[in-house]
C-alpha cells in the first residue's frame, strides 16, 4: 500500500530555489522532507533536522522521487515558454503558476478600502490588471507585484474590521511601500485560519 504523501509547492522563495514540502498524512504543519529545484535543473532532498531518524519506505521514496520529476519537468517546461520564473524587481523570484490577477471579490473589497483615500484615483481603474501572489497559508492576504528594486512597507492608508461568517473577528490592512506603491493587503483573523469571504463595502 502507498503512504498517503501531501505535496506542497512553495514557489515565493529566495532567487536561488523554489521548494516543495512534502507531508504525510492531513498534517501539513510538520513537514518532514524538501525538495529544492535549483536554477541549474537540480534536485535537493533535504530530510528536516528533526526528522533525522525518520524510516522512509522504498515505496515512499518511489513516490517522492517521481513527484519531483514532475514538478522539474513542469519547471523546465514553463522556463523554456517564458512562464517560469519571473524575477520581479523586488529581487525574488516568483513563480507564473502563483502570481495570479485579483478576484472581483477582491478588486471591490480593495477598491472600498481606497475610497477616501488620495490613491484611490490612482487605482481605482488600475486593480484589474495588478498581479498579485497569496501570502502564506492563503488565509486572504496579498502581495502586489512591486515597481522598483528596493520595495519594502512603508506604512497602512487604509484598515477596516468585520466578522467573518463565522463569527470570528477579522481585521484588514491595506499598506504601500516606500515608493508609494500598492504593497500588501493584509488579511489578520484572530483564530489565525483562513477568511471564508471579503465583505462587499459600500
Amino acid at each position: 500500500m502507498i503512504p498517503e504523501l501531501k505535496f506542497e509547492y512553495i514557489a515565493d522563495v529566495s532567487n536561488e530555489y523554489a521548494y516543495i514540502c512534502v507531508h504525510r498524512g492531513e498534517e501539513l504543519s510538520n513537514p518532514f522532507m524538501e525538495i529544492r529545484i535549483n536554477d541549474d535543473r537540480s534536485l535537493d532532498f533535504i530530510i528536516y533536522q528533526s526528522n533525522k531518524d525518520v524510516w522512509i519506505s522504498l515505496e515512499e521514496m518511489n513516490l517522492i522521487v517521481n513527484k519531483a520529476q514532475i514538478f522539474l519537468k513542469k519547471a523546465i517546461r514553463d522556463n523554456e515558454s517564458e512562464k517560469k520564473w519571473d524575477k520581479w524587481p523586488d529581487g525574488l523570484t516568483h513563480n507564473a503558476a502563483t502570481m495570479r490577477k485579483m478576484t472581483s471579490r477582491e478588486i471591490a473589497f480593495i477598491n472600498g478600502l481606497l475610497k477616501g483615500t488620495r490613491w484611490h484615483e490612482r487605482y481605482a481603474s488600475a486593480l484589474a490588471n495588478m498581479w498579485v501572489n497569496d501570502i502564506g497559508d492563503k488565509g486572504g492576504s496579498l502581495r502586489f507585484r512591486p515597481n522598483h528594486a528596493n520595495s519594502s512597507y512603508d506604512k497602512v492608508i487604509a484598515e477596516y474590521d468585520f466578522k467573518d461568517t463565522d463569527g470570528v473577528d477579522v481585521t484588514a490592512y491595506l499598506t504601500v511601500d516606500n515608493h508609494d506603491d500598492l504593497y500588501e493587503l493584509e488579511i489578520v483573523k484572530q483564530s489565525l485560519s483562513a477568511v471564508s469571504v471579503l465583505p462587499e463595502l459600500k
